[in-house]
């Protein structure tokens, strides 16, 4: 059995995995497009947000107009345990980026580097 790595997993997937920080006002464009248009080629596997309340509502609001299944929820302190935890292609960002702790995590993932200095 060959082990891929990473990068070719994500190459060899049928669907993108994308996981989604921050669920705010603007958030639902995101998750409705891969749980809607780009249902095919791409999946929902997390969600990661301050308030659990509103992961409830958009995995709701998912499972109402699109029959799509619930992702995992993650809050923003459990945001390293999600990348350990999630094999994502994609992470999509729609969160205030500040100077605190979570934000410079965010930020170096987007980079591929996952340390908190």
């Amino acid at each position: 059995m060959v082990e891929l790595n990473f990068k070719e997993e994500i190459i060899m997937s049928k669907k993108k995995r994308y996981v989604q920080v921050g669920l705010g006002g603007r958030a639902r464009m995101f998750y409705f497009a891969v749980a809607g248009k780009y249902s095919e080629t791409s999946e929902l596997t997390a969600f990661c947000d301050l308030n659990r309340t509103r992961m409830e509502l958009a995995a709701r609001l998912m499972k109402e107009k699109y029959d799509y299944p619930t992702p995992a929820f993650y809050g923003m302190e459990e945001f390293e345990k999600m990348i350990e935890e999630q094999n994502f292609c994609f992470c999509v960002i729609d969160a205030p980026i500040t100077n605190d702790k979570t934000s410079s995590v965010m930020i170096d993932h987007k980079k591929g580097q996952y340390d908190v200095a």
